[in-house]
C-alpha cells in the first residue's frame, strides 16, 4: 500500500498528513565572495578586503547592467589604519566584464590602490 501511494502521490494526496512538494522549487543561491586585489601602498601597509554580492545583484549587474553598491570587510592590521571601501560595481561598456566604477566616491580605483577584484573560490571536496 505504501508503494501505491507513493507511485501515484498526485492522485492519492488526499491521504496524506501534510501536502506533498510538487512542481519547480528553485533553490536560493549563495552570496558571491570576492576579495580586491592586495594593496602595497604604505600608509596602510599591504593588506586587502573582502566582499559580499547577492547572487540576485550579481544577475542583475550581468544581465541588466544594473550597478551594485557594496561595502568591503576592514582590512587586518592595527586600529588606526584598519578601514574598509564603499565600492559601486558596474559592467564594463568594452569588456562586458564586471569592474570597480567607484571607490568611496573616487572612479575607478581606491586611495590606497586597490584596482581589481576576484572571486573567491573555494575547492569541492
Amino acid at each position: 500500500a505504501l508503494l501505491e501511494m507513493m507511485n501515484h502521490m498526485s492522485s492519492m494526496s488526499t491521504l496524506y498528513q501534510a501536502p506533498t512538494v510538487q512542481g519547480k522549487h528553485d533553490t536560493v543561491k549563495p552570496d558571491l565572495q570576492f576579495r580586491l586585489n592586495p594593496s602595497q601602498t604604505d600608509p596602510p601597509g599591504p593588506h586587502d578586503h573582502e566582499f559580499f554580492v547577492s547572487a540576485s545583484d550579481w544577475e542583475d549587474l550581468i544581465n541588466k547592467n544594473v550597478m551594485v553598491r557594496v561595502q568591503t570587510s576592514p582590512s587586518e592590521g592595527s586600529q588606526e589604519e584598519s578601514h574598509s571601501h564603499y565600492l559601486e560595481l558596474a559592467l564594463d561598456r568594452h569588456t562586458h566584464k564586471p569592474v570597480i566604477n567607484k571607490c568611496d566616491e573616487q572612479n575607478h580605483h581606491c586611495w590606497d590602490g586597490h584596482r581589481e577584484f576576484e572571486e573567491v573560490t573555494y575547492p569541492l571536496f
